[in-house]
């Protein structure tokens, strides 16, 4: 596998978003995402979660905490850079461990992507008996060629990080009307993974005041590559721009296009210590 590593770019607008991949997946998947805020002048921090990028086995050896500690590390990242206010968009299980982040930390907004409360597979509920007599279970399906290509997948996946992958699931649904931060839920209606009523429990559950939720009826589960990504990208900098106003009491920070290809180029990008 290409070696991948966490992102770190600076901004110039004092606010910065935490960008949290997938399950078995990178800071790759965020990359039109961190291309998209870093051009409207964000500090950005997309870290490599603790497993991810290197091995099956690496990942087998690591549980759904160190992954939080992975993410964790990262927002102190953001706020040892400066920024004022600090965001979050993560990425179906990345927008768990937001969820999980927003009960300790103050984030000025979030959103969850396709992040997955049902599954489309059920057997992810018994990973935690069948992980002792099945280690790993085979990659067999790919997503489509425009997706396909930027993906840094592993061959195999450990059932017992499902197992944990279920307990990070578990252990949300309990605390999510504990949770205040504003939040916008996207949700692909094309997702093959997470089942889209996902999205509805969220935002029926938050305990957010501002909250809405967002089905983007074309995309597939990797919604931040998929044909909506674009109009994504901008519903989520509305949403949060829209929140500083209310919240603040300020004028528009920043004005969104339509159209990212007129966004900063973001060239500093560097490994997160």
């Amino acid at each position: 596998m290409q070696q991948v590593s966490s992102i770190f770019h600076k901004g110039h607008n004092g606010r910065g978003i935490l960008l949290i991949h997938g399950f078995t997946g990178t800071p790759l998947d965020m990359d039109p995402l961190v291309k998209f805020f870093c051009g409207i002048g964000f500090a950005i921090a997309a870290p490599l979660l603790a497993g991810h990028g290197t091995t099956p086995e690496a990942l087998r050896k690591t549980t759904w905490m160190d992954w939080m500690q992975s993410a964790e590390e990262a927002y102190h990242q953001l706020r040892l850079s400066g920024v004022g206010s600090v965001y979050t968009i993560g990425h179906s299980m990345g927008g768990l461990l937001s969820l999980r982040l927003a009960l300790r930390y103050p984030f000025a907004a979030m959103s969850t992507l396709s992040s997955p409360i049902f599954t489309r597979d059920q057997r992810i509920k018994y990973a935690r008996y069948l992980k002792w007599v099945k280690p790993y279970v085979r990659r067999t399906e790919q997503k489509a060629p425009h997706i396909e290509q930027h993906l840094r997948p592993y061959p195999r996946t450990p059932l017992a990080s499902i197992d944990q992958l279920q307990r990070l699931i578990e252990s949300i649904k309990d605390d999510l009307p504990k949770i205040k931060t504003p939040i916008f839920v996207a949700q692909g209606g094309a997702d093959e993974t997470v089942e889209p009523k996902s999205a509805n429990y969220i935002y029926n559950r938050i305990g957010s005041h501002y909250k809405k939720v967002q089905l983007y009826p074309s995309s597939s589960h990797i919604i931040t590559r998929d044909h909506d990504h674009h109009r994504v990208n901008q519903d989520i900098a509305s949403y949060f721009e829209a929140i500083r106003i209310q919240t603040e009491g300020e004028r528009p920070f920043f004005h969104i296009t339509g159209n990212t290809k007129e966004s900063r180029r973001c060239d500093h990008r560097t490994k997160i210590d």
